[in-house]
């Protein structure tokens, strides 16, 4: 780089004026344009300091405690994505590094201990890989929101497949039932990871049948993860993402404009409620009058309660009827009072009121399996409980 564009004309911005208050220090290049804001406390680095390339786009970030590198160390190609990012306690190297290619894609991880190197793992480049530059690193990423984008955990920094989820789909074998009746979804699987990043169990928290939910498990289970990381430390830790099956050649005997889902006792009984809120308008399910509108199944205490994505359709479509309630004639209704955390994932359920022969439980399934909108309290998503009434009628009684 040009040595005039490192002539900088230095401005200081004050939060303060007495000792020991954080003072922040601009430097720019020539044209005006940001080379750096540095923090201070008594004319040592405090917080994060940052220095930018002359496009603006970030050149470097550190993390200081009293003066010493504390937390993470960061470098950035000119065009945005990151370089190389290192986790350091005190002056030392302490947790993971990583190194990228210049195309975004993970090059080489590194695990240290106090300065000592632990553990190293090297990723061949991939040249179709493509970063989002708005998420420039997995840890950025997890920082701002460790709830945010494709993984949960409770670490500092979740677990992830080495070369992201599309390792993991490159290894999906897709069941011939399932593409014989062009179904699609996502299957939500709770893999731990342990300090090394290998998989030590796969469990599946959402699935959607016909083989896929076991495909997904041995895809997981073939797959080389980074490992999670708390207070900058390796841990082993407990993820949740989803598996993405999507049909690249969709069957040609189906007449539907996009791939159907298998159909389930369920599904009909989603079709007969339909026919019956049109029929009469004074059906309803909780004994108000409520007309064609969506029928009230789902009670909770707060502004808005959590329900499922597509509706009740959603939780009767993951029902099944079991066989022996079935030749027992038992038909009616199961209650069962559910937890729901602030992302829509059910956390627990406990049945209230139940039908037996097996209905409480296929009941407490289905709930399990659907995926809900979180509940809402003074315009945020919160964590609530809800009661839901989960129908069971005949097929014959269903025309």
């Amino acid at each position: 780089m040009n040595k005039s564009l490192l002539l900088l004309i230095l401005l200081f911005l004050v939060s303060g004026v007495t000792n020991g208050q954080l003072k922040v220090r601009k430097s720019y290049y020539p044209d005006g344009k940001v080379y750096s804001r540095e923090s201070f406390v008594d004319g040592i680095y405090e917080g994060k300091s940052q220095w930018f390339y002359p496009s603006g786009n970030l050149k470097m970030e550190k993390e200081f405690s009293q003066g010493k590198l504390n937390g993470w160390l960061r470098y950035y190609y000119e065009t945005g994505i990151i370089k190389e990012e290192h986790h350091v306690a005190d002056g030392v190297l302490d947790g993971l590094s990583n190194y990228y290619y210049e195309n975004g894609g993970l090059k080489e991880s590194r695990n240290y201990r106090d300065g000592i190197l632990i553990s190293r793992h090297l990723v061949e480049y991939d040249s179709t890989y493509q970063v989002d530059l708005k998420v420039q690193s997995v840890v950025e990423k997890k920082e701002k929101n460790k709830y945010e984008g494709e993984f949960l955990c409770d670490a500092d920094i979740c677990p992830e497949p080495v070369g992201g989820l599309k390792a993991i789909e490159e290894k999906l074998v897709y069941p011939e039932h399932a593409k014989l009746y062009g179904l699609e979804g996502d299957v939500l699987i709770v893999a731990k990871i342990d300090k090394r990043g290998n998989v030590i169990d796969v469990k599946v928290a959402k699935g959607i049948g016909l083989g896929c939910d076991e495909e997904a498990k041995k895809a997981v289970m073939a797959t080389k993860f980074i490992p999670a990381q708390k207070n900058g430390k390796v841990i082993s830790s407990e993820v949740a993402f989803k598996v993405k099956f999507r049909l690249k050649d969709k069957p040609q005997f189906v007449s539907h404009s996009a791939p159907i889902k298998a159909k389930s006792a369920g599904e009909d009984l989603k079709k007969y409620l339909s026919v019956k809120i049109k029929k009469d308008s004074t059906i309803n399910y909780n004994g108000e009058v409520k007309g064609n509108k969506k029928l009230t199944y789902i009670s909770c205490d707060i502004d808005k309660c959590p329900e499922p994505k597509g509706g009740l359709e959603a939780i009767l479509q993951n029902l099944n009827y079991p066989l022996l309630a079935k030749r027992k004639k038992i038909e009616g209704k199961v209650k069962i009072q559910a937890k729901i955390d602030e992302f829509g994932f059910v956390l627990d359920t406990k049945v209230v009121e139940g039908i037996g022969y097996g209905c409480d439980e296929a009941a407490e399934s289905a709930i399990l399996k659907t995926e809900f909108i979180p509940g809402e309290k003074e315009g945020k998503n919160v964590p609530a409980e809800i009661l839901i009434s989960v129908p069971f009628v005949l097929p014959e009684n269903q025309k």
